[in-house]
């Protein structure tokens, strides 16, 4: 499939993507950097219209469908398919417009927090919107991760996707102490 003639409403779907799935991919992975965990169907269809694809996976199974459903293709934007062990997340992880986050649901939690320690994205999208899925990618969001987190969206355009973008982290600034004029003074203890 041409990558110039690329429509998200009739593109194949494959695996467990859906059609609301490939718009929101599409719009928010158009002519950007991607980096995948977890290749497979989601990586032909962003090889298709993404800038560039790298994609990490922990099966060299699946490693090797990709490869072979890559090499079908005319015109493709993957970069690479590596191999990493399953924990830790791989110390050399490239930087990029987009993270997405599929693969091994176990290890999607790591895979976040390490996009967001080491801010190598200011977007990530994680398929799968389960709530044990949701409850791990929650773990992420402690101090000071979460000065970084600028939008969750849940279900994004009626996907089965979360969409986290990120930003400069922020400093807690107690308001209390640092804008002080036209404070209302404290009310006085109340009178019996």
């Amino acid at each position: 499939m041409s990558r110039e003639r690329f429509d998200p409403a009739t593109f194949p779907l494959e695996a467990d993507l859906s059609r609301a799935d490939v718009r929101v991919l599409y719009s928010l992975c158009r002519n950007k950097s991607v980096v995948e965990f977890g290749c497979g169907g989601s990586t032909v269809l962003l090889a298709n219209f993404a800038a560039s694809v790298v994609s990490y996976d922990t099966s060299q199974d699946w490693i090797e469908r990709t490869k072979y459903r890559l090499a079908q293709e005319k015109k493709h934007a993957c970069r690479g398919i590596y191999w990493y062990s399953s924990v830790p997340a791989p110390s050399e992880m490239p930087r990029a417009d987009v993270y997405f986050i599929d693969g091994v649901p176990d290890l999607r939690a790591q895979w976040v927090s390490a996009v967001i320690e080491r801010r190598l994205a200011e977007t990530i999208i994680i398929h799968d919107s389960r709530s044990q899925i949701m409850d791990s990618i929650a773990s992420c969001f402690t101090y000071p991760a979460v000065l970084s987190l600028r939008t969750l969206e849940y279900h994004a355009d009626g996907s089965n996707l979360l969409v986290i973008r990120l930003g400069q982290p922020v400093v807690y600034e107690n308001w209390n102490l640092t804008e002080t004029e036209a404070r209302l003074p404290h009310l006085p203890p109340r009178s019996l």
